[in-house]
């Protein structure tokens, strides 16, 4: 089909006889346009070659601040967490930190008197609280170390709640098996 359109132009052109110079007046006119389509698709380039620029600054831009943004939220955890590990004044100078080592002082010269009577019940009861009382100070110290836990102030003080009430039962465990084992030696 395209050879038969290629040879009625072609019959068409050489029937005609038209002269050269028409010929290249012809292609000449035919490059004008095509240098009129190459022109308007420069400026059009130049245009979009301007609006690209344009979208690559703002995104340039919104990806620094996206930078910012996860900057800003790192420093924050790193603040947050920073923070649980040191001991506030609250948790330091709460009332029940003294009643926890005053209690356990009580229980340690109960055991220590405990051990003195000498049987194999006191002495096991006065190792087994001489051993509570270690955990439990050594526990309460590492609650009030700073950068040994991290933990919210709420946590803490709930710690100190339970360490408080193991102690006050102990002490009153300590007082009332002493009691009890100074009235069976006599």
């Amino acid at each position: 089909m395209k050879r038969a359109f290629f040879l009625f132009v072609v019959l068409l052109v050489v029937g005609r006889k038209v002269p050269a110079q028409s010929v290249f007046d012809l292609v000449f006119e035919q490059n004008q346009t095509q240098l009129k389509y190459l022109a308007a698709q420069i400026a059009a380039l130049e245009g979009y070659s301007s609006v690209l620029e344009t979208g690559y600054v703002i995104t340039g831009g919104g990806l620094d601040s996206i930078a910012g943004i996860e900057q800003d939220d790192e420093d924050q955890h790193a603040n947050y967490f920073g923070s649980l590990a040191a001991v506030s004044l609250a948790v330091a100078n709460d009332p029940r930190v003294a009643g926890i080592r005053q209690y356990n002082g009580g229980v340690s010269t109960v055991a220590v008197a405990m051990a003195g009577i000498a049987t194999s019940l006191a002495v096991t009861v006065a190792a087994n609280l001489k051993t509570a009382v270690a955990q439990d100070l050594a526990a309460l110290q590492e609650l009030l170390t700073d950068g040994d836990l991290q933990l919210a102030d709420a946590e803490r003080l709930k710690v100190i709640g339970v360490l408080y009430t193991d102690a006050r039962a102990r002490f009153a465990f300590a007082v009332d098996a002493f009691g009890k084992m100074q009235g069976s030696k006599q």
